[in-house]
């Protein structure tokens, strides 16, 4: 049995443990993760790369992949805009991998919103500073 004292806070977690048993050097981490909150996770998270500073390598790279990092949603187009122009002008910020102008299927027309996917997340962060 493993008595256990956890608190988490946004920026902090502490633990006060017994000595792990054999029984739970075979459990799956996925299933020990799979209750834990976001704030508990992001606590471990931060604790894991202030011990171990190379993991934030490891964080960029899933940061990178995941297309919530790298998408921006952009409104209050004018009616005729195109995915060139979007692409012309948000390419200075970035490789493009993704341009979609939402359009009005009936008129063929811009709705007057778009989502734009950069490849990498540096080109999200520059476009957003320079709107």
């Amino acid at each position: 049995m493993v008595i256990a004292n956890v608190s988490a806070t946004r920026n902090h977690i502490t633990t006060n443990t017994n000595p792990a048993t054999d029984d739970d050097e075979d459990e799956d981490v996925e299933k020990l993760l799979e209750p834990f909150t976001k704030d508990l996770l992001m606590a471990l998270i931060k604790k894991g790369v202030s011990k171990h500073p190379d993991l934030i390598e490891i964080v960029r790279e899933l940061a990178n992949a995941n297309p919530a990092h790298r998408k921006i949603f952009i409104h209050n187009l004018d009616w005729d805009t195109i995915v060139e122009t979007l692409t012309f002008v948000f390419s200075k910020y970035g490789e493009i991998k993704d341009c979609k102008a939402i359009t009005d299927r009936v008129f063929d027309k811009s709705k007057g919103y778009t989502f734009i996917l950069f490849k990498h997340r540096s080109g999200t962060r520059k476009a957003l500073k320079q709107p």
